[in-house]
């Protein structure tokens, strides 16, 4: 129910929606975990509203997703329109990029969500499987940061409300393979910890590092900015049967959510931001 264009005169807001992929909400410190890893997050908390009542449909993506970015319910499961639709009509452009698969039967009603947008863009065309034989070719999330720099450019010769939409790969299994191996030097060798969770932890922490870089170019713009988080479901980092329900815990269900407003945005819309604080649950 809340407008992000309610009340806008002259430029429109600019606005990044940005999709993880398995993050467990109580793997974030800014959630209050006691290791470090959203330091990114953690130094904007104050332009950070969070939410602690998120729980995806089913820790399975294409599934949660149709729930996320559409008007699907569990009581009535017939599409009429997507997020993308109603961010049309209110006036945005919105333009996607990925870091997922666009082959692949179990892909395809994302794909068709994705086709509601005025553009969508596949970093790689590799299918999943492909992409995980060839470990040279991994894809890491980092290279959305190139098209985002291409569209936040372009955003400044127009007024109109802009949108975009980021599909991040995220803390996907295998963990290991979603950073640098440079970047899991923070946590892989902490031996408080099952190898497990200190790869799994090591993603969350980059998936911090690219929302950071995100959020430093968002900050120099001179206009109304958001950037919205959610990730797609959770995951079971103490498991690896995520699709087995009887080793699911809530780990698998409650995901991070939150809403991040530059300075510009809540001037303009301090009844819209007011009405996003009373909504949250920390």
């Amino acid at each position: 129910r809340v407008r992000l264009n309610e009340g806008f005169e002259g430029e429109g807001p600019v606005g990044v929606f940005v999709v993880g992929e398995s993050a467990i909400r109580s793997h974030h410190s800014i959630y209050g975990y006691h290791r470090n890893t959203t330091p990114n997050l953690m130094a904007r908390k104050d332009s950070i509203i969070l939410f602690d009542d998120a729980i995806c449909v089913l820790p399975v993506t294409i599934t949660a997703l149709k729930y996320w970015l559409t008007d699907m319910t569990l009581a009535d499961r017939h599409v009429k329109w997507t997020l993308f639709d109603v961010l049309k009509k209110a006036g945005y452009k919105v333009d996607i990029a990925t870091n997922q698969n666009k082959s692949g039967w179990a892909d395809s009603p994302i794909q068709m969500i994705f086709k509601t947008a005025d553009s969508v863009t596949y970093i790689h065309e590799e299918n999943y499987s492909d992409l995980e034989e060839d470990k040279d070719a991994r894809i890491y999330d980092e290279a959305l940061i190139a098209p985002f720099d291409a569209w936040i450019n372009k955003t400044g010769s127009v007024s109109t409300p802009q949108m975009m939409v980021l599909h991040l790969f995220g803390s996907h299994e295998p963990y290991a393979s979603r950073y640098p191996k440079e970047f899991a030097e923070h946590f892989l060798f902490d031996a408080a910890f099952t190898q497990r969770v200190n790869e799994y932890d090591s993603s969350v922490l980059y998936t911090d590092m690219v929302l950071g870089k995100l959020l430093e170019r968002l900050e120099k713009i001179d206009r109304p900015a958001f950037l919205v988080y959610i990730s797609d479901h959770g995951s079971v980092c103490e498991s690896p049967d995520l699709r087995n329900p009887q080793s699911r815990d809530n780990s698998a269900y409650e995901v991070p959510f939150f809403i991040w407003t530059n300075s510009r945005y809540r001037e303009a819309m301090p009844d819209t931001v007011l009405r996003m604080q009373r909504g949250r649950a920390v």
